[in-house]
């Protein structure tokens, strides 16, 4: 995977038939992932305002056809993801759920192919996040935005 291979993109009829928002990943990536799910969880207070985006170009790009808005959310367990308008999707995280995204990118961080599900407890219908590193060239996606 090319340096600068750090984009989203929303995938209707990706990952077996059903929708998908796919993250492709570097290391720093990831650690930056694991970092912001971190924050959600409540290990990390060194920030006041628990959400982060995925798709406005900082670290991951999206050539602007998706934003993915992640919050804690208010609930207890699990979360929801929801599409508020043609390319934006805002998923609201619990503490416990952020921490169990933690762990699993954990998972990933070493360095050779692979992906994770991050699947939010609404999908299907809403689309599961798919976190990849190094599986795909972002080139490819852009192509079909």
């Amino acid at each position: 995977m090319k340096k600068g291979n750090r984009f989203v993109a929303y995938l209707p009829g990706f990952n077996f038939g059903a929708d998908a928002l796919l993250i492709l990943a570097d290391s720093e990536t990831i650690d930056w992932l694991m970092t912001q799910f971190g924050r959600l969880s409540g290990i990390a207070t060194e920030s006041s305002c628990p959400s982060f985006l995925v798709g406005d170009g900082n670290p991951i790009e999206s050539d602007g056809h998706c934003l993915l808005i992640v919050e804690q959310g208010n609930q207890a367990e699990g979360s929801w993801l929801v599409r508020e308008s043609d390319g934006v999707f805002r998923w609201s995280v619990s503490r416990s759920s952020a921490d169990h995204y933690r762990e699993l990118l954990s998972g990933i961080s070493e360095p050779r192919p692979r992906h994770h599900y991050l699947d939010p407890n609404n999908s299907p219908p809403a689309p599961v996040v798919i976190v990849s590193r190094d599986e795909y060239d972002a080139d490819f996606f852009r192509q079909k935005s």
